[in-house]
């Protein structure tokens, strides 16, 4: 999590929807410090394996004038690995971004964070799936319309 790229934000929006979808109040506090660890070691073991290996420092390219780098595009569990055929992304992370991380991620595994704009950033950009390559202004702006999740203050006691 020291890592300036790291998604903390967009982990933070996770945890939110997981607190709004679940009933996370009624259970214990010791389960939900587990589940809390375990949810951040998956997403922080996801990110290490792509940041070191891809050598990178992803990108800030912005898709179009349109784009406000908000990750919204980016939320999702998972999706096709359709990949260009030239693509050097490696078998792992094809199979990574097809099937998530894990129970209760819901962005992309390669969504990083710009810790100084608190930006979006695709950390396989060059090498992203056809699927992100083809999303459009109105997709864009359908996305941006919809309302952030609510934070309760109850919030706090999940933790």
């Amino acid at each position: 999590m020291a890592n300036p790229l790291f998604p903390a934000k967009f982990w933070i929006r996770n945890l939110i929807k997981l607190y709004n979808t679940t009933n996370m109040l009624n259970r214990p506090r010791r389960w939900r410090l587990v589940l809390l660890r375990r949810h951040l070691t998956e997403r922080a073991v996801a990110f290490e394996t792509v940041h070191v290996n891809a050598g990178s420092k992803g990108s800030t390219d912005k898709g179009g004038s349109y784009c406000i780098r908000c990750g919204r595009c980016c939320e999702f569990a998972s999706g096709l690995p359709d990949f260009p055929p030239n693509s050097r992304v490696p078998q792992r992370w094809r199979q990574m971004f097809s099937q998530g991380i894990g129970k209760g991620h819901t962005f992309c595994p390669f969504l990083w964070q710009d810790k100084a704009s608190g930006c979006a950033i695709c950390g396989i950009y060059n090498e992203r799936p056809i699927a992100c390559r083809r999303f459009e202004k109105e997709e864009c702006f359908y996305l941006r319309e919809l309302p952030d999740d609510h934070v309760p203050l109850r919030l706090l006691r999940f933790l």
